[in-house]
């Protein structure tokens, strides 16, 4: 198997079809511990060596590609970025929501102690 020289094409359809992942689950959403990051990112390279197939070397033989290979493929077009990226934009859109409204309210509320055991009775009379 053999890639077949149309990269571009095969990134917007896999872009596409993580972009439909994303509307399911939104990736602001995400917890991105380090092993999860891990994870993600060895899921991502399996299945971009896939798509895009071995290499030939030089004296004829086939082999797989490299990481290093696959990112520059990808340019920084990884779903780790990706999801940063709608982070930061979600923040944006929380940033210019009223200040009257209820995420506003849940970004300002400050809780009184860690073991309260009153707390969310002291949230949801704050955000009311």
């Amino acid at each position: 198997m053999t890639p077949s020289g149309n990269e571009p094409a095969t990134l917007r359809l896999v872009a596409q079809c993580l972009h439909q992942l994303h509307h399911r689950v939104p990736p602001e959403t995400w917890v991105l511990k380090d092993n999860i990051v891990n994870k993600l990112m060895t899921f991502e390279r399996k299945i971009m060596r896939k798509i895009f197939g071995p290499t030939r070397r030089e004296d004829g033989y086939w082999r797989i590609k490299t990481n290093q290979e696959i990112n520059d493929i990808l340019k920084t077009q990884n779903t780790i970025g990706f999801i940063k990226k709608q982070r930061l934009n979600w923040l944006g859109h929380v940033e210019r929501i009223a200040e009257n409204n209820t995420v506003q309210k849940i970004k300002r509320w400050k809780p009184i102690s860690n073991k309260s055991t009153n707390q969310m009775q002291q949230f949801l009379k704050f955000i009311t």
